[in-house]
């Protein structure tokens, strides 16, 4: 049984990009989600932390995931892997949320069924099983859901990003991941 099918795309025009471009099924028997766990902490300024800083690849190693990838923001940045961070946006892992919500981010919401939802505001946290913080939702119901404003900033510039899309009935999860710098 085939849960995740991957193809790689590579353009030279009009610029280099390199697409990776992910289907999921995620009512596959024995497929699993992981994220970052919590792991707090206070830092070396006194502040709370959510969990600890790490690699996609480093990880992918220590989970042993098929498929790893950078959801949501954080910070502060880091230069080590192991030092005291945040999450922004809704986390959750098997029930439990270690992350509050963030205006403006949105949320994979991942049912203990593995049914898949996407959510902006992700701010109703009840009953979550999972959730993996994201950004702007760019469609919702296959309607424009980010402003042209938002678009034309830095949230909209040349920069590696990955998008998120699930079926209607949140059985089949999609992920682009571009690199084009």
């Amino acid at each position: 049984y085939v849960a995740i099918e991957i193809e790689h795309r590579v353009y030279a025009e009009p610029r280099p990009l390199s697409l990776w471009i992910i289907k999921i099924d995620a009512k596959a028997p024995l497929l699993e989600f992981e994220l970052t766990l919590p792991d707090p902490s206070t830092g070396a300024d006194g502040k709370s932390y959510e969990t600890k800083s790490q690699t996609t690849l480093d990880f992918a190693k220590a989970t042993g995931v098929q498929l790893a990838f950078n959801t949501s923001a954080f910070g502060p940045l880091r230069s080590k892997p192991g030092e005291p961070m945040d999450v922004n946006g809704l986390a959750a892992v098997r029930g439990k949320v270690y992350s509050q919500p963030a205006k403006n981010y949105g949320a994979i919401f991942i049912a203990d069924d593995n049914r898949v939802t996407l959510k902006e505001p992700a701010g109703d946290n009840h009953g979550v099983w999972t959730a993996i913080p994201g950004f702007r939702m760019l469609l919702d119901d296959r309607k424009i859901a980010v402003e042209q404003a938002a678009s034309d900033s830095s949230f909209g510039g040349l920069n590696p990003r990955t998008a998120i899309g699930v079926d209607r009935d949140g059985a089949a999860l999609w992920i682009v991941v571009a690199d084009g710098r």
